[in-house]
């Protein structure tokens, strides 16, 4: 989103959705002896309350209420921002005088509003709006939460790349509720998030903004982010804030890198890769708003196609809530895609397409007075934008509760237990990336004296869309902390990155400010000197390099750059890598970065390596926790790294032709998707793909001596079903599950679970349920690979018994269990802790399917789970898929299971797994 919009917590007058505050018409205005309040309590009086204001009825009927009352020009303000006009403030903070300067300190982010104030204003804005204007309805304040409430004082958690490296839902379900709760106790009652983007191209300023590279762990963490922002019901509660998923859709993949870049990808590919968690945001989290995209996809910008926003996403999907443009947007189709001559065109073309906020200055939208009279846009149009706006601050509750409690808000930002999840969250997010020789964890016993090195240690690093924290800890000073009194801690600088942030300009501020600065060759010269001087008195570097947020940001515009056309460590950071590593010293390497980091040199030569993101106000303390073992690590990166820019795009779910290496290197990243080391070991083992069919009962039969004779038995038995005149090919799946047998028949007849299965000497019986639930027994005897015997089935005339059916069938090679196209998968895999320290293990669950018309990625994420083991300690866990896990977009567009062999893969990382076969069949 463009930053003339994201105006934060002291600039709460131009996040307004539209106040519909336009001076109304004489005839409608009240008698002048009563004041709008009052004239509305003395129709109340003696009508009751108008429909739209009686909080027991449904939504719906409340809407159309106030839409009948509205007039069209009330209608098309709800559309656009409208500058308030006045204030009404109980407390005597502000009066309407105040406003002109409140709006010239907006982007004064130095001098912000404490929370106490924000919340005051936005009151007084509202009291005006709720008792000052014709029908009183209330307004929306916007603001953004990436990583936290973007505003001063609030509890700033770690980027999104790094919350998705924790692979832990439930954690961001905790850290945006915190963020929602500190949103909405100062009156913001709609923010930015989540951004669903799907980053594929590290070059990507914004990859930082993003959950990283797959689009089911996007899908969970995304899912998770509105649970914790929105709340566990469909109406938002007091607490909690309206979500807005963005950016509708593409853009974490623009061609080149660059922010805002076409988009040059297959329906195919926006269906299976960028639709799924958009997706999922609105069919299950019930997201209230989404956000259109910059970009174009097939030619057509995103805030003009009708396919995206009419078809997908409100026809197919359902959505309910209503579509905002993004920051300027609406201008862009004007100034940069060139598909509109003018704002008139633009406005026309967007609402048409399915934009229905203006989320800019309104100078678009503000062509609809215009515009309707004229005929050029149907009232009908806009009373379908209208509507989905009311609903989303009916859905709200902002008619019936649209004032916060101030005095709370004043202690309702970045609380010590609010601290303490951010800290959990930075600890859990630390990636460890090379650990030679068992360096980590460093004992102060060992080493005495402890070099800290490097541009991102001094200051605390919480990368873009943040604001200032209550409270702040960077490396250097977590590291300080955590050795006092233990040894003693040494510090250079090094090199700088860029000259722009110093403390005088915190990291958060600069990430804000146009264009970037570097020092001088022979400042950096010097830097490094000092620093190997430093190194060389130290028993142990601690190396902090990476990247900062001048330069790892989103590129709004030419003057305020972020996407980089090379992934190596920016400046002389490479120069100060090399000299501190020939000092012969041990160094651990910790990246702070918002991005892959191309580091073979490091990766090759460093005996340790960290990755720490852009960590959050906790970071420090986490960094230390884990450098010194107070916390074993346990996160998984959300994001491959490339050996180089060249290697681009090395995702790790690419299809099987992607295989063929350059001259001299091969395709493989430098560490891929899903993978992170501990302090520990583990060992996945016992994978199986369980027959879905299969009863509590027998999971817990028998003894050691018949599961050893079942798992000779169990198999795929194909062969043909003999009866009367017929004769039909069938197949039959026996399957071992801990001593009992279980499985299923299928034929052309259709295909029936074993429901009680019983083996002993080669014979066999097995019971089943047939059509309308009429019992079946198959009984025969089993050896030598061949199966045979006879199938009793009901007779409908009682009296006339009908003759069993004989069946023989020879094992094949096929997998032992069978399922169909709608039916379930569970598997089952065990997890040991191998190790001599408790530790966190990512158990991820990829699939494969081996032969399909349409290629398919050579592994897809469809589960995963972060659990804690004990030393010694083995944990059996037990997924279930579901056809839509195993589903595809087939030759005709249809999401569909395809029949034929598919692969589970099991392990700690997407490319170190154990694997296990299973068939689809068509039934």
């Amino acid at each position: 989103m463009r930053r003339l919009t994201a105006l934060g917590p002291a600039l709460v007058l131009a996040l307004l959705a539209g106040t519909g505050a336009k001076t109304p018409s004489p005839a409608a205005a009240p008698a002048p002896s009563q004041t709008p309040a009052k004239a509305g309590r003395a129709a109340a009086g003696q009508a009751g309350l108008p429909d739209y204001r009686n909080a027991r009825l449904p939504l719906e009927d409340r809407v159309a209420d106030l839409m009948r009352r509205m007039t069209l020009q009330e209608k098309i303000a709800q559309l656009l921002p409208q500058r308030p006009q006045g204030l009404i403030d109980p407390t005597g903070t502000f009066t309407t005088r105040d406003l002109n300067r409140l709006q010239a300190r907006q982007y004064d982010y130095r001098h912000p509003l404490s929370p106490r104030k924000s919340a005051i204003l936005r009151n007084a804005i509202e009291r005006y709006q709720m008792e000052r204007t014709r029908l009183g309805i209330p307004v929306i304040f916007y603001g953004e939460a990436l990583h936290g409430s973007m505003q001063y004082g609030a509890t700033m958690f770690p980027m999104p790349i790094a919350l998705a490296s924790t692979w832990d839902p439930a954690l961001l379900v905790k850290a945006y509720t915190i963020a929602g709760q500190e949103a909405a106790a100062t009156g913001i009652k709609q923010v930015f998030a989540p951004d669903l983007d799907l980053a594929r191209d590290p070059r990507w300023g914004r990859t930082e903004e993003s959950f990283g590279e797959d689009p089911y762990l996007v899908t969970r963490m995304g899912l998770a982010e509105i649970r914790g922002l929105q709340g566990r019901h469909y109406l938002i509660g007091r607490e909690h804030v309206l979500a807005t998923a963005k950016h509708f859709t593409g853009h974490g993949d623009p061609e080149g890198g660059t922010n805002t870049s076409p988009v040059n990808v297959s329906e195919r590919v926006v269906r299976e890769d960028f639709l799924p968690a958009f997706r999922a945001a609105v069919e299950q989290g019930h997201v209230g708003s989404i956000m259109a995209s910059y970009n174009e996809i097939n030619g057509i910008p995103d805030h003009i196609n009708h396919w995206l926003l009419a078809r997908v996403l409100r026809q197919e999907w359902g959505f309910d809530g209503y579509v905002t443009s993004d920051g300027n947007g609406l201008q862009m189709l004007v100034e940069r895609h060139h598909v509109a001559a003018n704002y008139a065109d633009a406005a026309r073309l967007a609402l048409e397409a399915g934009v229905e906020f203006d989320l800019s200055n309104g100078d678009v939208f503000r062509t609809l007075y215009q515009q309707v009279p004229e005929g050029r846009i149907s009232v009908a149009q806009i009373n379908r934008a209208v509507h989905d706006v009311l609903w989303a601050k009916f859905r709200l509750g902002l008619f019936d509760h649209p004032y916060v409690n101030v005095n709370a808000a004043a202690h309702a930002l970045n609380t010590p237990a609010h601290r303490q999840v951010a800290l959990q969250a930075a600890l859990e997010s630390m990636v460890l990336l090379k650990n030679q020789g068992a360096l980590l964890p460093l004992s102060p016993r060992r080493y005495r004296t402890v070099a800290v090195i490097g541009p991102d240690a001094q200051y605390a690093h919480l990368g873009g869309y943040s604001r200032q924290p209550f409270h702040e800890v960077s490396i250097l000073d977590g590291i300080r902390r955590q050795l006092a009194g233990k040894a003693k801690v040494l510090f250079s600088e090094g090199c700088q990155i860029t000259t722009d942030i110093n403390a005088q300009t915190p990291s958060w501020l600069a990430w804000y400010n146009n264009g970037y600065h570097v020092p001088s060759e022979a400042a950096q010269q010097r830097e490094i000197a000092a620093a190997v001087g430093t190194a060389r008195q130290a028993d142990v570097v601690i190396l902090v390099i990476g990247e900062n947020e001048s330069i790892d940001r989103e590129a709004w515009s030419l003057q305020h750059l972020g996407d980089r056309d090379s992934l190596r460590l920016f400046g002389d950071q490479g120069k100060l890598a090399s000299a501190i590593l020939a000092t012969g010293k041990p160094v651990v390497v910790v990246l702070v970065n918002g991005r892959p980091i191309t580091i073979n040199y490091l990766a090759r030569h460093a005996p340790a390596i960290l990755e720490a993101w852009f960590p959050g106000q906790e970071g420090g303390t986490a960094v230390a926790d884990v450098l010194f073992g107070k916390y074993n690590p346990g996160g998984k990166l959300s994001i491959s790294f490339p050996h180089t820019v060249g290697d681009l795009p090395d995702f790790y779910n690419h299809k099987p032709s992607a295989v063929i290496p350059w001259i001299g290197t091969n395709r493989k990243p430098l560490y891929p998707f899903g993978y992170g080391l501990s302090y520990t070991t583990f060992r996945f083992s016992h994978l199986r793909v369980v027959n879905p069919y299969e009863t509590s009962a027998q999971r817990a039969a028998a003894a050691e001596k018949v599961r050893r004779d079942l798992q000779r038995v169990s198999g795929h038995y194909a062969g043909r079903l003999r009866m009367r005149n017929m004769s039909l090919p069938f197949s039959l799946d026996l399957v071992n599950t801990q001593g009992a047998l279980s499985g299923q028949i299928n034929s052309a007849m259709g295909s029936l679970a074993i429901q009680e299965g019983t083996y002993r000497d080669g014979r066999f019986a097995f019971k089943l349920n047939g059509p309308g639930g009429a019992p079946m027994s198959l009984t025969g005897t089993v050896g030598n690979g061949m199966l045979q015997g006879t199938l009793t089935m009901p007779s409908p005339n009682p009296r006339r018994p009908a003759p069993p059916a004989r069946f023989s069938a020879r094992k094949s090679s096929a997998p032992a269990v069978t399922i169909g196209t709608a039916g379930p998968l569970r598997i089952q895999f065990d997890v040991t802790n191998t190790g001599a320290r408790p530790g966190d293990e990512v158990a991820e669950v990829y699939l494969h399917n081996l032969v399909s018309v349409v290629t398919q990625p050579v592994e897809e994420l469809r589960r995963f789970e972060r659990v804690n083991l004990q030393p010694g300690e083995t944990r059996r866990l037990t997924f279930t898929l579901q056809p839509q896990d195993l589903a595809q977009w087939n030759l005709h567009m249809r999401f569909k299971v395809e029949p034929g062999p598919y692969q589970i893969l099991v392990g700690g990382s997407s490319d170190r797994t154990i694997a296990a076969r299973f068939q689809v069949t068509r039934r």
